[in-house]
């Protein structure tokens, strides 16, 4: 090279003087003119670093660009040695003037001075920064000794976030313009170097305003956007509604902003895209089943679709469902994965690695946090909890997190106690947690409902935080300076050099720690280099034809799977129509056998309530038999009575008349015969004496004899009068004992045959009286009344049944005492007539409640219904829905065990005359309670098990 003749410092005070600074630190507006202006900047910056070491001047007034940018420049070179910085001077005047050294004139090295920065100087041709700090590079053709180079002009950047030096730890932003209002929940991305802020929560209220901060200049401004109304008419636009929890998500040009929080919610989740061009919303079409409104959700972008996951809707219940939405068709998919998911949470975070992985980490519910990490397979649609490194994170929710390469950053967050301090970083691969920097105190990177977004500039990652609640709002904007730069960093193109001449690869020098300067790296390389790419970019074709090949022959196999697969797939719907048809045959044939054997298990019961009624209808023919047998024995007895009387008896019968005349009206005296003669049931009430011939005792009167003679049976004596009493009484005891067992009998009877409305078992030893008072009871719309009644039977002087309010004086007018056993209410049937509702009252427990009974149909004209008219049946106790009883034609018949009042109670109908017969219709309900276990028994005090049963006879009137 032709300036390898000096060497340094000389090398470098030579190139400055070429570049127009001279001694005394002047500066040659005609030489430095030849250069961009952030390439003089840049030479300015590292001229002062070489010469006078690092910026200690104050910084100029804002009124003064010029020597702004001179300040910018070379403060921010930081603490750079000074033989770095000439090097670097000399580096970038050959890369933007090969041939500078043969046009120097003879050199003479001269002592240079500071330059103060913040005296203004007269510099008619210098060239004002650019408004926003930046240039944009162009690519140029560096010629050096007849050899072409194609190379790229780096940026000098002198503001935005290279003003940031230090790695790994956060720095608040110096930020210009009106600031936004404090907030939280609000949603955050990157779009055009440009952070937007969409909504939030501020003391409650939600905002609907949206606000850019530049990142090249740290300015923030409001966007007056407005919302594009659904109208024929696209010029009319309306205000967006506010909302917080939502998310925002970049598309394109234009971002998207996914569910939220509003005033008003809907009842799906409304898409709405923000265009920066127009500076407008419009809502974006869905289609499909969309999710129902939340916020406090993440939404993901993967590839060309969002997934959403989990949130809180408008009625604060927690969600952990799974939806996504295509953006190419706008259409919703409710997803359902296998395996265990994450449980219902909100205020979580999400991620997703390599296109195919969804990573959820946190999130709360109502009473706590968590720090699970649950993995779902985006291919499979498996949930899994996989086995982590590292330390292990704190609970939390409300924190924010961001991806760069394999990282996931994760900020801030609270534990129901106090924000999380500490930053996060898992390794996405590895699944190895470490912390990268901890805050210390009450500062808004420790809060909840913050943002997080990811920005590349000038070849570094910033993570940029804005916002959030801690106690108190916060606006504030901090950014954390990663250590390792990106991928996407620019690098210098290699070309061919001469054969004469060779670089020397230098290593990349960094110009500042800040990031304001990006590095400049020229690498040289000789001829083989580019015959090695030639041959790899030969073998890199070769291998993707191969590819190709290989991947048209498995796109041919897939195709002709998926042909086999639809085929497949018609013989399968086939076969399931035909066994739907057949599931239908059997269904109905099932439904018709059970209505035969719920007709037959009624037709049962009824031969056995009959067998029960002729084994009663054998007790009293028995009792009739017995009766006939007792009364043919005394007929006899009376026979042989009158006959054995003696020679007077032969002679005269069992009465001797004496002549006389008849006297009537007047017996006992001479004008008729009185005959009294002795009978076995003499003595016994006038009730109780049996017809028949006059016997013994007995005063007939005679109208034909003159006087009535007292005439005694010679043949008896005081020995047959005693049998005979004795006899006497042995027959009245027999007849009672007949009495009361024909009574028993008969109510036995009753309670079998079910005739009565209301049936009562009572033991009783004696024959029953009945006693009642109901002239002045009270009613109501029930058949039975309400109050100022009784109703009494007596037996033995006992009153073994006793009904209605009036108890004291049932037992004052029967002058009875009560019974020792209590009567027992057995069973009641009740007719109920009506169009479709049947109401009824019933009690199923002696010392329960009263229940209102309620039974309904859907349609009221049920004639004629049949299997294509859907019918259903309710019934309803107390007003709550029991038995939901679906198409009633099907299922006319059936049972359902219901529980109420701590007790179990079997419900039974049959609707069948309802949908199948004529003329008046009645459908049969019995309510039969089960015996209860013997702990519940002993919860409800209960000593015996009532045995009670309600028939119910709906009657359906037309």
């Amino acid at each position: 090279m032709a300036s390898s003749g000096l060497a340094y410092p000389d090398r470098f005070y030579a190139a400055a003087a070429y570049a127009g600074f001279g001694a005394g630190g002047a500066t040659s507006s005609a030489a430095i003119s030849r250069f961009q202006n952030d390439v003089a900047l840049l030479l300015y910056g590292l001229h002062q670093q070489a010469t006078v070491g690092p910026c200690n001047v104050p910084k100029p007034r804002a009124w003064n660009p010029v020597e702004q940018s001179k300040w910018t420049s070379w403060h921010g070179l930081g603490s750079m040695p000074s033989a770095e910085a000439m090097r670097l001077f000399v580096k970038i005047l050959e890369e933007e003037d090969p041939g500078w050294y043969s046009r120097v004139p003879e050199f003479n090295p001269e002592p240079v001075v500071d330059i103060q920065m913040h005296k203004p100087k007269d510099e008619p041709q210098s060239v004002p920064a650019s408004t926003n700090g930046t240039s944009i590079p162009e690519p140029k053709i560096i010629s050096e000794n007849g050899s072409s180079v194609e190379t790229q002009d780096k940026d000098v950047i002198l503001e935005g976030l290279s003003t940031v030096s230090s790695h790994d730890e956060w720095t608040p932003l110096s930020v210009s313009g009106l600031r936004p209002k404090p907030r939280y929940e609000h949603g955050a991305t990157v779009l055009q170097n440009k952070m937007y802020i969409f909504g939030g929560n501020h003391n409650g209220r939600y905002l609907s305003d949206l606000q850019a901060l530049d990142l090249k200049s740290l300015t923030w401004s409001k966007v007056d956007a407005k919302l594009q109304a659904e109208s024929a008419d696209s010029t009319k636009t309306t205000q967006i509604a506010p909302c917080a929890g939502h998310s925002l998500i970049s598309w394109g040009n234009k971002f998207l902003s996914i569910a939220g929080h509003t005033k008003d919610p809907s009842e799906g989740i409304t898409v709405k895209e923000f265009d920066p061009h127009t500076c407008t919303w419009s809502i974006v079409k869905t289609y499909g089943k969309p999710p129902v409104s939340r916020g406090g959700q993440t939404v993901t972008l993967v590839g060309t679709t969002l997934v959403l996951f989990g949130g809180e809707d408008a009625k604060r219940c927690l969600l952990n469902d799974l939806h996504i939405l295509d953006l190419e068709t706008m259409t919703w998919d409710d997803v359902d994965a296998i395996g265990t998911p994450p449980s219902p949470r909100s205020d979580h975070a999400a991620a997703c690695h390599a296109d195919r992985y969804l990573l959820i980490f946190g999130g709360g519910s109502h009473a706590t946090c968590f720090n699970d990490l649950h993995v779902l397979d985006l291919q499979t649609m498996e949930w899994s909890r996989p086995k982590q490194q590292g330390l292990t994170p704190s609970p939390r929710a409300g924190h924010a997190g961001a991806t760069v390469g394999e990282n996931w950053y994760i900020v801030g967050g609270g534990n129901n106690k106090s924000g999380v301090s500490e930053t996060l970083v898992l390794n996405m691969s590895t699944l190895t947690w470490s912390v990268v920097s901890t805050v210390e105190g009450r500062v808004p990177l420790a809060s909840e409902g913050m943002t997080l977004v990811h920005s590349n500039y000038i070849g570094y990652d910033y993570l940029i935080s804005f916002g959030g609640y801690n106690g108190r709002y916060s606006n504030e904007v901090y950014t954390l300076k990663l250590s390792l730069k990106s991928d996407s960093q620019s690098t210098v193109k290699e070309e061919t050099v001469s054969d004469t001449t060779s670089r020397v690869i230098e290593p990349e020098a960094e110009i500042s720690q800040d990031g304001k300067i990006r590095e400049i790296a020229m690498d040289s390389a000789d001829s083989d280099l580019n015959n090695r790419n030639d041959e790899a970019s030969e073998q890199l074709i070769a291998d993707l034809k191969a590819q190709k090949e290989e991947l048209e022959a498995t796109l041919s196999r897939e195709q002709l799977q998926t042909v086999q697969l639809k085929e497949d797939i018609a013989q399968a719907e086939t076969r399931n129509a035909e066994l739907t048809k057949e599931l239908q045959a059997v269904r109905g044939q099932l439904a018709s056998e059970q209505s035969r054997c719920f007709k037959l298990e009624v037709d049962v019961a009824e031969l056995r309530q009959k067998l029960q009624s002729m084994d009663a209808l054998e007790k009293e023919v028995e009792l009739l038999r017995r009766q006939k047998a007792a009364s043919e024995q005394a007929a006899l007895d009376a026979k042989q009575r009158q006959s054995s009387g003696g020679m007077w008896g032969l002679v005269l019968g069992p009465f001797v008349f004496l002549g006389g005349r008849e006297a009537p009206g007047r017996p006992g005296v001479r004008g008729g015969h009185q005959v009294r003669a002795e009978r076995g049931d003499a003595g016994l009430p006038r009730g109780d004496r049996r017809p028949g011939p006059p016997g013994d005792g007995d005063v007939v009167q005679e109208p034909a004899y003159p006087r009535p003679v007292r005439v005694h049976r010679r043949g008896g004596g005081r020995r047959q009068g005693q049998e005979r009493e004795r006899r006497r009484r042995q027959q009245g005891a027999g007849r009672r004992r007949r009495r009361w067992r024909v009574l028993q009998a008969g109510l036995q009877h009753r309670l079998q045959g079910g005739d009565a409305a209301v049936a009562l078992l009572a033991q009783v030893r004696r024959q029953a009286v009945p006693r009642r008072r109901l002239r002045s009871a009270r009613y109501s719309d029930e058949p039975e009344p309400l109050s100022d009644y009784y109703v009494a039977v007596v037996s033995d002087d006992e009153v073994v049944l006793l009904l209605g309010n009036l108890k004291k004086e049932a037992f004052r007018r029967t002058g009875s005492r009560p019974s020792l056993r209590d009567a027992v209410l057995v069973c009641k049937k009740e007719h109920v007539f009506s169009k479709k509702r049947f109401l009824t009252k019933a009690r199923f427990d002696d010392r329960g409640k009263l229940h209102d009974i309620s039974i309904e149909c859907s349609s009221s004209n049920l004639s004629g219904a049949g299997v294509g008219v859907d019918v259903d049946m309710v019934i309803k106790i107390d007003g709550s829905v029991n038995v939901l009883v679906r198409h009633l034609q099907w299922k006319f018949r059936g049972n359902e065990c219901i529980s109420l009042d701590h007790l179990k109670v079997q419900v039974y109908w049959d609707a069948h005359d309802w949908l199948f017969g004529t003329e008046m219709r009645n459908a049969l309900f019995i309510f039969k309670p089960e015996p209860l276990p013997s702990t519940a028994a002993a919860d409800l005090h209960t000593d015996e098990y009532s045995d009670f049963c309600l028939f119910l006879y709906a009657w359906k009137l037309e």
